[in-house]
C-alpha cells in the first residue's frame, strides 16, 4: 500500500513539476488536435529548441505525447506531432 502512495505522489509531483512554467502552459494551451514543433514555436514565439525543451517535461509527466507526422502519401513524416493526453492517477 505504502509503495503504491509513493508512486502516485511521485507522479504528481512530476505532472506538478511540468506545469508548474508559464510558458509550458501557454504551449499547452495551443495544442488542439496535434501540432508540430514549429506551429508552436510560431504560435508561442519562441524558438523551436525552446519549445523543444519545455515539451521534454510534459511528455516526462505523461501530459503530452510525441508521435511520427504523416507526410506525403500516408507514410512517416520525421517531423513529430504533439497532442495531449488524457491523465488518470488513481489514489
Amino acid at each position: 500500500m505504502n509503495l503504491k502512495i509513493n508512486k502516485n505522489i511521485e507522479k504528481i509531483r512530476q505532472i506538478a513539476d511540468a506545469l508548474s512554467n508559464k510558458k509550458r502552459l501557454e504551449i499547452l494551451s495551443h495544442i488542439n488536435g496535434e501540432r508540430s514543433h514549429k506551429e508552436l514555436a510560431e504560435l508561442s514565439s519562441i524558438e523551436s529548441s525552446s519549445v523543444t525543451y519545455h515539451l521534454t517535461p510534459l511528455i516526462g509527466a505523461g501530459i503530452v505525447e510525441e508521435e511520427a507526422g504523416k507526410g506525403s502519401l500516408g507514410r512517416k513524416s520525421k517531423i513529430p506531432r504533439i497532442k495531449i493526453k488524457k491523465i488518470v492517477i488513481e489514489l
